[in-house]
């Protein structure tokens, strides 16, 4: 019954439309990140002239991260909409009935939208790949491809950060049964880790 809830949902989301406004949009802002550093929209510029490679391991990080970023805040929509969807339709009382465990269920539908962000952020690293590459980028500043800069940004901050997002929104909307608190949920935690790290910091000038 896991892989059967799990594939119909999967089934569901790629007879959305939105899924493939998702993937389209994040392709395209994932393609306009890498091949603006690539100085595609360079006249006379600091790009290409520059010694910097655009394609280093930390700047595919950069480049993979922006969108990634973005993409957080449209989690509860995918993530949390997986289980709010059945409460809203008072199907999970049918659900309940059927001879599998809640843990099954549960899983299953965790693990269906946290497949679909991933099949998003597929979408990102081969729009950051190919937008390094597109015409009118400098070259000069533009490694070969090499996969393990993505793969490490993938599997060392990208796929972490998504299992603790996910994690922390399915959660809250299993509980709560609303997507919106999802949604306040991801802005609060944001705010709190932006504050952390000091981004909102107050200038001292400003006491003088």
């Amino acid at each position: 019954m896991f892989l059967n809830i799990f594939l119909n949902e999967i089934k569901y989301w790629f007879n959305r439309p939105a899924f493939y406004i998702y993937t389209i949009v994040f392709f395209m802002i994932g393609m306009l990140v890498s091949a603006a550093s690539a100085g595609i929209f360079d006249a006379i510029t600091v790009t290409t002239g520059s010694s910097k490679i655009v394609n280093s391991p930390l700047a595919v990080l950069g480049a993979f991260a922006a969108p990634a970023s973005i993409l957080i805040f449209f989690y509860p929509s995918i993530i949390g909409s997986t289980i709010s969807r059945d409460y809203e339709s008072e199907m999970h009382t049918i659900l309940y009935s059927y001879p599998f465990s809640k843990i099954q269920y549960l899983a299953a539908k965790f693990l269906s939208g946290f497949f679909i962000v991933n099949t998003v952020i597929l979408a990102i690293f081969i729009a950051v790949s190919l937008g390094f590459i597109l015409p009118g980028t400098n070259q000069d500043i533009v490694n070969p491809f090499d996969l393990k800069s993505y793969s490490d940004a993938y599997f060392i901050v990208i796929l972490p950060n998504l299992f603790f997002y996910s994690s922390i929104i399915f959660g809250v909307v299993t509980v709560t049964r609303k997507v919106y608190v999802g949604i306040i949920s991801i802005i609060i935690i944001v705010i709190i880790e932006a504050l952390h790290e000091g981004r909102f910091s107050i200038p001292d000038s400003m006491f003088i």
